[in-house]
């Protein structure tokens, strides 16, 4: 039996365990502390829907408070997703680094008050290959080293990831955003966008800087994010001399203020 069958199989069992497992969870990182969000339930769908449901299923489902008032998200799979990552002969490569072990299909979020639907975001346009990647158990230390699949029944009695985990990235004073990882190559880039509502935008949207706002801003994963999120001048630095043959250094001079996110690329070139 393949492992992709494998995993589906257990996997059924693993959600019932995890679904009893769940707690609060927030986003913290030095220098700055947010309130942590009201989380009611952990993430629970399969990857595999063998009672042959067409969905939607739910990927993680969340609290979150805007303008003082209480909301659901809600990350939904649109149809029952495939494993991605979980081959031995993707696994380890450039173009899993933050995917594995994932799942992929067509991925929207959906925003209620009360019991009413009220927006619907669809991100599948925002990867190459316009189908939706989310890591759903995180590899081992040992298993990312060796770059060597591990045992199906090993991988899905681990926590799911929590996707829905709110921060406040554009300093507007609400933690309404969590991170979303949209690509993994070149290596060790790993594009990562922010997702939510801000003051100046209530509706749902991928964040941009305010000098390229039809433009998703894209930073290289959570670590840059919660440079941003730290302080309001951030200097990150996206491309180093020789990374990739590059010949330019590539830095990303981040600032926060009242209108949102500023972006300004520098560039010196390599001795």
């Amino acid at each position: 039996m393949s492992l992709r069958f494998r995993l589906a199989a257990l996997s059924l069992n693993a959600s019932l365990l995890l679904a009893t497992s769940g707690c609060a969870r927030s986003d913290s990182s030095k220098g700055k502390s947010d309130p942590p969000p009201l989380r009611t339930e952990p993430a629970t769908a399969s990857p595999m829907d063998d009672a042959g449901n067409k969905g939607p299923f739910i990927r993680d489902r969340a609290e979150v408070i805007v303008d003082g008032q209480k909301e659901v998200w809600l990350l939904e799979w649109r149809t029952a997703p495939d494993t991605v990552c979980i081959d031995p002969a993707t696994f380890g490569t450039c173009a899993c680094e933050g995917f594995a072990y994932g799942e992929s299909g067509s991925l929207w979020l959906r925003r209620k008050q009360g019991d009413v639907v009220t927006e619907e975001l669809p991100f599948d346009t925002l990867f190459a290959d316009g189908k939706s990647k989310l890591v759903r158990w995180v590899p081992s230390a040992d298993e990312v080293a060796a770059k060597k699949v591990g045992e199906a029944s090993a991988i899905v009695a681990r926590p799911v990831v929590p996707i829905l985990v709110f921060a406040d990235y554009d300093h507007d004073g609400q933690a309404t955003e969590f991170l979303l990882q949209i690509s993994s190559e070149p290596c060790g880039h790993v594009g990562t966008v922010a997702v939510g509502v801000d003051r100046h935008n209530p509706k749902l949207h991928v964040f941009s800087s305010v000098e390229r706002n039809a433009q998703s801003l894209v930073l290289n994963g959570k670590k840059e994010w919660h440079e941003v999120r730290a302080n309001k001048s951030a200097s990150l630095l996206e491309l180093a001399c020789g990374d990739h043959g590059n010949k330019e250094e590539l830095r990303f001079e981040v600032t926060s203020d009242d209108r949102g996110i500023h972006l300004v690329e520098k560039k010196r070139a390599c001795n």
